[in-house]
């Protein structure tokens, strides 16, 4: 009896022993798999590829983020990357069969991200689109065969796709103005080259209400269905390119000679200003693709004339036919 009690113990504590060693092996793995980038602060230099080539390239200049050598407008966006690489977790590591199952195609499918401190140290891993289904994601570092499983707070959030938007324009926010019809008071658009033409419409009580030039109030033949309309596309206005001309210049011309000129006065006492100008090319020519915008009388960018062809309007695009 005391021999087979003997035998029930030794067998309860060698099991207890493998499961302990097991944890521990899995704690161990685990560490040596870190995948979160812990130092945000002293990063200088992100890159990220696919299939060997370079989509973004983020470096620090003078504190400022950049992208691809242009200044980003939207840094949030990349605070936002960033904290998700800081709160990566590790939940788990995958069996040898799964790993060879999926190295490749995380190799193939997935997105490397290259992190560069202003230490010299670097860091590289591998990263898979969310997989909604498990709310998890796959990573490995670079140089491992080592895949994990990670999530992180938020990662709901995100359906079957990288933590990273991989198109350049997304970093980049070229809206000059965006907002809701409740938002504003006035809209005044201004015709540089016929001021007769120019209008204002108002948020009244009552409704919308389009004013002339003269800022009197328009009531026959008007066609409310357009007046909406017209408000609804211009509460989205965005430009292309930032301008190769200094903002004095911008300034100047807009001063003295402009082609149109919106001016919008919102419920919170904010007023914004875009002016558009014709641009000429090196020979003086008129650039019938391209013109100027002066924002708020600091920024001024290049938009294109077919972007804006539904806000170019005279008051008489509001009158009933």
């Amino acid at each position: 009896m005391n021999n087979k009690r003997f035998k029930i113990i030794l067998l309860a504590a060698i099991l207890f022993i493998i499961t302990v060693f097991i944890l521990w092996q899995n704690k161990v793995s685990l560490n040596n798999n870190n995948i979160s980038i812990t130092d945000t602060a002293g990063i200088s230099e992100i890159k990220v590829y696919q299939n060997s080539a370079e989509l973004l390239y983020f470096n620090k200049v003078n504190h400022q983020w950049m992208l691809n050598n242009e200044q980003i407008t939207d840094v949030d966006k990349v605070s936002a990357f960033v904290k998700i690489l800081n709160q990566l977790q590790l939940k788990a590591t995958l069996n040898e069969q799964m790993r060879n199952q999926l190295i490749s195609d995380l190799q193939l499918s997935g997105i490397e991200v290259h992190i560069q401190y202003n230490n010299g140290k670097s860091k590289k891993l591998y990263l898979s689109k969310v997989q909604p289904q498990l709310s998890c994601m796959y990573a490995m570092n670079f140089g491992s065969s080592n895949i994990v499983i990670v999530n992180f707070p938020g990662i709901e959030n995100f359906k079957n796709e990288f933590i990273i938007n991989i198109s350049p324009q997304y970093w980049n926010n070229k809206t000059i103005w965006s907002f809701s019809a409740v938002d504003i008071i006035e809209l005044r658009v201004e015709n540089g080259e016929n001021p007769q033409k120019s209008f204002l419409i108002k948020n009244t009580v009552n409704g919308l209400q389009l004013l002339n030039y003269m800022s009197k109030p328009v009531l026959e033949k008007l066609n409310y269905n357009a007046l909406t309309n017209y408000l609804t596309k211009i509460s989205a206005l965005n430009y292309s390119d930032k301008a190769d001309i200094p903002v004095m210049l911008g300034n100047l011309i807009s001063d003295t000679s402009f082609y149109f000129r919106f001016t919008l006065f919102k419920v919170n006492h904010e007023k914004e200003t875009v002016t558009f100008l014709k641009k000429y090319l090196p020979d003086n020519s008129l650039d019938y693709n391209n013109l100027y915008g002066v924002i708020n009388n600091t920024d001024t960018v290049i938009g294109k004339y077919f972007n804006y062809d539904n806000f170019f309007k005279d008051i008489n695009f509001f009158f009933e036919e």
